[in-house]
């Protein structure tokens, strides 16, 4: 049985995803680093990257980082779906947060606030328009 939450524990979200993805953002990640995870439930996810608005942008800054939707399309490309969760701190200092949780490949999506649940896909970045109301959950968090 396998279970991964994605929240605030990135890099075991990304150890336990089908791939490790990190695109260029940073000094610190100037290049694409695509590597196979654990692959615990057959889906991929890039944390941090994301962002409340109703359109992915272009180009969207995350404290020191600059993410490319172009860069994030490209990976889509070559090695498939993978959502993008977010941690959003706002300016009233509430957070947006999206997570998932996965039980032998049964995905619960859960938000908190205004947190979006994007998808990277080979046409482009999407929000995941397709939840299961009964399984999305408003005020996780308290």
């Amino acid at each position: 049985m396998s279970t991964f939450i994605s929240i605030m524990h990135s890099a075991g979200a990304m150890l336990m995803s089908k791939y490790i993805i990190i695109t260029p953002c940073s000094e610190e990640y100037p290049e694409f680093h695509i590597e196979e995870g654990l692959n615990l439930d057959g889906f991929s996810i890039y944390p941090h990257n994301n962002t409340n608005n109703e359109e992915y942008p272009d180009t969207l800054v995350v404290g020191d980082e600059t993410y490319k939707r172009d860069d994030l399309i490209k990976v889509a490309s070559q090695y498939g779906d993978y959502y993008l969760l977010q941690d959003y701190l706002r300016e009233d200092g509430l957070t947006d947060v999206s997570l998932i949780k996965s039980i032998n490949g049964s995905i619960e999506l859960y938000t908190e606030n205004d947190g979006k649940i994007w998808i990277a896909k080979s046409n482009g970045v999407v929000l995941n328009n397709k939840l299961d109301l009964n399984k999305q959950r408003k005020n996780l968090i308290t």
